[in-house]
């Protein structure tokens, strides 16, 4: 009983952070519809949508995955499985980030048949790796039960990012290139932190079998 208890107790407070995070986005929709009109509006949209495609690869699974591989090891092996999901997203994100750095120009260019939003693209997609990879460090909350730690950091990433957006974009006006800038600071400001306490907790060692092993738990996934 008692461990329904905490369960629920851990899962309303996640839940409640979530439902946060979404309804700062359905606020913001007006906004930026005023601000940037149709043309504006539909890039942000467009990057946004794009990004999911990476977020299937990299987010959900293999949070999953490091939860599973590190409730199955023992001992030591624990440490060694946090410190390689973490350094393996990072490796992946980059790789997944490269050809869409190099290849920013052209892909604007089909994207948004203007060859000019290439910085919002490599801005959106370093800040795409930061993310998620502050998300692999972050399970080290689900693992240790911390749902207030987890939450309140991202209340506190929801504060910050709607002051920065206010703030770049209706005060100093510099455009779109305002919301990115906010999504980037929230991105590394939450991601140091989640890091932080994951290393402290876990160091961040490497194993290349765990590392296979996450791989293998997460290819059926994709």
């Amino acid at each position: 009983m008692e461990l329904g208890r905490l369960t629920f107790k851990h899962a309303a407070i996640y839940s409640v952070a979530n439902l946060l995070g979404g309804l700062a986005s359905f606020l913001l929709l007006p906004f930026y519809a005023h601000f940037f009109q149709a043309e504006g509006y539909g890039v942000i949209a467009m990057i946004d949508t794009s990004l999911g495609i990476f977020t299937v690869l990299l987010t959900g699974g293999f949070q999953t995955a490091i939860l599973r591989i590190y409730h199955e090891q023992t001992g030591l092996q624990k440490n060694l499985a946090l410190g390689t999901g973490i350094r393996l997203v990072w490796g992946l994100g980059a790789l997944l980030a490269m050809p869409v750095l190099v290849f920013s120009v052209p892909l604007s260019g089909f994207l948004f048949g203007n060859s000019s939003y290439y910085p919002l693209i490599c801005l959106a997609m370093v800040t795409f790796v930061i993310d998620v990879a502050g998300q692999s460090a972050s399970t080290i909350q689900i693992i240790r039960q911390q749902s207030l730690l987890f939450s309140s950091i991202g209340l506190a990433r929801l504060i910050l990012g709607l002051s920065l957006n206010i703030w770049l974009v209706v005060i100093l006006q510099v455009g779109l290139i305002g919301v990115l800038l906010s999504s980037f600071a929230t991105a590394v400001l939450s991601s140091l932190v989640f890091h932080l306490v994951a290393v402290r907790a876990h160091g961040i060692g490497y194993d290349r079998q765990i590392a296979v092993h996450l791989v293998r738990f997460q290819l059926p996934l994709l």
